[in-house]
């Protein structure tokens, strides 16, 4: 799998890396141990060595620790983990939890899982995590911009991150159904900073397997924050796509959406999940594709450029 450089870190990361939360999630369902290890496996074997995880990720962490004690750490291995505390006592305390499930001394990318609103508070926690800098215990620091939206609201804290100096990565969603994050990759790439782009399948809806009609009324299933009538557009559109969208040498939707965003200017990593080796595998590769064609990308673009508020859970 290719690599590239992500931001002012430095780190040679593979195009996609691995959304962990998906192998010990109770939002996904959870799975086995032993399912666990082996989509680990056959993401380090088909040349992945980006793997992203959190404290919040259930027994995620653990997997991760426990796969690679066993097997042992590449040397080219880069490990994202993250955090939602804003005391700078119980950030300490988060980070002490994961280096210890992970069996690391230092974690190489280590990300606010939601950075704070208020400047000041915004500060403090940058503060903190560059005394664990300092320390050694991080390599580098990340504000993964949450919630299930894309608002003004998330463009202005891409930019508080980026105008701080201290963020070297951005993990932020970007997809064909919400392009509207793009409008700060530019600034991030002037000041060097990393993107990860997130939800570039929408939690499925972009694998185009499902059709207008379908629910999602499982209570721990993501899919159901979103309104009927956000999820008849999305359904609808996502249908209708499939029929222009998906041409040789693609062959699925979810190879379109994940290489709309791998060809995107900015665009460092694109992580996404997996609970399978056969997932895993899929997934890797849509990196060997050529980028979509010139038709193909600006349909995409113009068709649903500033339409996020349509595909917003809200």
């Amino acid at each position: 799998m290719r690599r590239r450089v992500l931001g002012k870190t430095g780190f040679e990361v593979s195009e996609i890396s691995l959304g962990a939360g998906q192998i010990a999630s109770a939002g996904h369902g959870r799975i086995s141990e032993e399912n666990a290890f082996s989509v680990l496996r056959s993401f380090v074997e088909q040349g992945g060595n980006f793997i992203d995880t959190a404290r919040g990720y259930g027994n995620s962490e653990r997997y991760i620790g426990e796969y690679f004690r066993k097997n042992g750490y590449p040397a080219d291995l880069i490990i994202a983990s993250k955090t939602w505390e804003t005391d700078p006592a119980d950030i300490r305390r988060e980070l002490e939890e994961s280096l210890r499930l992970l069996g690391r001394d230092c974690i190489d990318l280590y990300y606010m899982h939601e950075p704070p609103i208020d400047p000041a508070e915004l500060e403090v926690v940058l503060g903190t995590y560059e005394q664990l800098r300092q320390e050694g215990k991080i390599r580098a620091i990340g504000s993964s911009i949450k919630g299930a939206d894309v608002t003004p609201q998330t463009i202005g804290l891409c930019r508080n991150a980026i105008q701080s100096g201290r963020v070297d990565v951005l993990m932020v969603i970007y997809s064909i159904f919400r392009q509207g994050t793009a409008e700060i990759f530019g600034e991030a790439s002037d000041a060097n900073v990393g993107i990860v782009a997130r939800t570039v399948l929408e939690d499925g809806f972009l694998a185009g397997k499902y059709v207008p009609g379908d629910s999602f009324e499982r209570p721990d299933d993501p899919r159901g924050r979103w309104g009927n009538e956000s999820l008849a557009i999305i359904l609808q559109c996502a249908q209708e796509m499939k029929l222009w969208a998906v041409v040789p040498p693609y062959e699925t939707l979810t190879q379109v959406a994940v290489r709309f965003a791998l060809d995107r200017e900015g665009v460092s990593n694109v992580v996404l999940g997996a609970r399978t080796e056969e997932q895993t595998r899929q997934c890797i590769e849509t990196t060997a594709l050529p980028p979509l064609s010139p038709e193909i990308r600006e349909r995409l673009e113009d068709e649903f450029r500033g339409r996020d508020p349509e595909f917003n859970t809200e």
